[in-house]
């Protein structure tokens, strides 16, 4: 019998997969083309999301009733997690600091290639989002029950609704 704790690793890692399987193909194609005219639309999308849910789980108090949940409608993904992250919203925008609830998650994770663990994750998130030219996400921290609410849009910005500010 295995221990518990490699039970939970490979339930965060099916749980990430899964969940990136499901939304890949509502994800709208940019069709970015990089200098080896490959397809890099998709892909700088999934970095956003795969570090969304890293950032979920790595924050999650897991002691609460409400977890991390997902939602994907209409071009838009809600990716929300029990507790308030521990660094101030704005420290956690610009980045090179590192706080994360969970830190035995977030290294196991991070030797599975899937979100960063030097602090840079959130800005990364962002550049990604400025290349695709999709609004920059949002976080919103709410108070009883405490959470963590982290919206991405899939609908590209113009240059009236752009945000040029974290």
């Amino acid at each position: 019998m295995k221990p518990l704790f490699y039970l939970g690793v490979a339930m965060f890692f099916d749980f990430i997969t899964n969940v990136m399987a499901k939304l890949t193909p509502y994800l709208p194609s940019k069709f970015k083309i990089d200098n080896n005219y490959e397809d890099i639309g998709d892909k700088l999308a999934l970095e956003i999301i795969r570090e969304g849910i890293a950032n979920a789980i790595n924050n999650c108090d897991y002691f609460l009733p409400t977890g991390v949940y997902i939602k994907y409608e209409d071009n838009h993904l809600k990716i929300r997690n029990a507790e308030r992250m521990r660094l101030p919203l704005n420290q956690a925008l610009r980045g090179s600091v590192s706080d994360p609830r969970n830190e035995g998650l977030m290294n196991l994770l991070h030797l599975l290639r899937i979100g960063d663990k030097g602090g840079l994750g959130i800005p990364n998130m962002i550049n990604r989002a400025r290349e695709l030219n999709i609004p920059d996400s949002t976080f919103v921290e709410s108070f009883n029950p405490e959470i963590t609410t982290l919206n991405i849009s899939f609908v590209e910005s113009t240059k009236e609704n752009s945000n040029s500010d974290y």
